[in-house]
């Protein structure tokens, strides 16, 4: 079964590897201050963190992060990015794991409740980290408080996307697991 697993969960993030960097690279909105873009690419580490591991979604989030900034220019953000969706998708998702353990509702009202709280202090702490990039590139707090703001933007709107995701694609995860081929 362990083996089914690590097979199963490389397959997820090579798929979704090559979703988040077309995603990441393809539908980004250049920011105002020049020193990023806004993407879409936080809403699929919530999904994955959320539904199928933390780490499935930290590893995606990190390594495809870092090719897009490398794709785009951003060279110089590159390693940070690295580290903070990878950072990112692995508090979400352990969160979302530890709301789930502490509040036993299955209501979806709660389970909402329970993917934005973990989503947003994901979304929060990317947007947080972002802030020391942005002054080691640009050493002007006007750039790092602009960029905050849009930072901020993105994980609010990732969040609420990625609650959305993560209800559409529940049941397609149900079947899976039902079928055995991954153990939750």
């Amino acid at each position: 079964m362990r083996r089914n697993n690590l097979i199963f969960n490389m397959s997820i993030i090579a798929v979704f590897s090559a979703l988040s960097f077309v995603v990441t690279a393809f539908l980004a909105v250049p920011i105002a201050s020049g020193a990023g873009y806004l993407n879409f690419q936080d809403c699929i580490i919530f999904a994955l963190a959320s539904l199928i591991h933390p780490l499935v979604g930290g590893i995606v989030g990190g390594l495809t992060g870092m090719l897009a900034d490398i794709y785009a220019g951003y060279a110089s953000f590159a390693v940070y990015t690295l580290v903070i969706k990878f950072v990112e998708g692995v508090v979400a998702g352990y969160m979302f794991r530890l709301l789930t353990k502490v509040i036993k509702n299955e209501n979806k009202g709660f389970l909402i409740f329970k993917l934005a709280a973990s989503f947003l202090v994901g979304g929060i702490l990317m947007a947080l980290g972002y802030m020391i990039p942005d002054f080691v590139n640009f050493a002007s707090s006007e750039v790092v408080l602009l960029d905050l703001g849009f930072n901020t933007l993105q994980a609010c709107v990732n969040v609420v996307i990625g609650t959305l995701l993560y209800l559409a694609l529940y049941k397609v995860r149900d079947v899976i697991v039902k079928r055995g081929e991954v153990n939750g």
